[in-house]
């Protein structure tokens, strides 16, 4: 407890520090999740299976990933940065371009889930999708 002398009330901290500090481990395990990697060869064998045209080199998991990171405002360019560092350090096998992500991650479809006891309202503006 600490005694606000200003005020002469009593704060009581009522926080609950470990599962907080545990929160913000987690938000960083999400904005690094590099499973799909066990699944690279395979995942692109299934992707260019009857491709017609140029085979993919990258996998659909690596671009969602890199979605993520541009959802979270990182410019393409930067994020090909990251997963050029990614390689670097043997994570991913190889790393794309900024102007290949950037196609991929506009090619993906999104799907929003509505929760079912509470409404969601979204609007737009020209800054992106904003949920209320």
């Amino acid at each position: 407890m600490i005694k606000n002398e200003r005020w002469g009330d009593t704060f009581i901290d009522r926080r609950n520090w470990t599962t907080y500090n545990e929160q913000l481990v987690k938000r960083g395990e999400y904005f690094l999740d590099l499973d799909f990697v066990m699944n690279w060869d395979n995942e692109l064998a299934q992707m260019n299976n009857n491709k017609i045209g140029a085979p993919y080199l990258f996998p659909n998991s690596l671009i969602e990933l890199q979605a993520v990171w541009h959802a979270k405002k990182t410019p393409y360019r930067m994020i090909e940065g990251i997963t050029r560092d990614l390689e670097k350090i043997g994570c991913v096998p190889q790393h794309n371009n900024y102007s290949t992500t950037n196609r991929r991650v506009n090619k993906l479809s999104c799907q929003l889930s509505l929760p079912s006891s509470n409404s969601l309202t979204l609007f737009s503006d020209g800054t992106g999708f904003h949920v209320v």
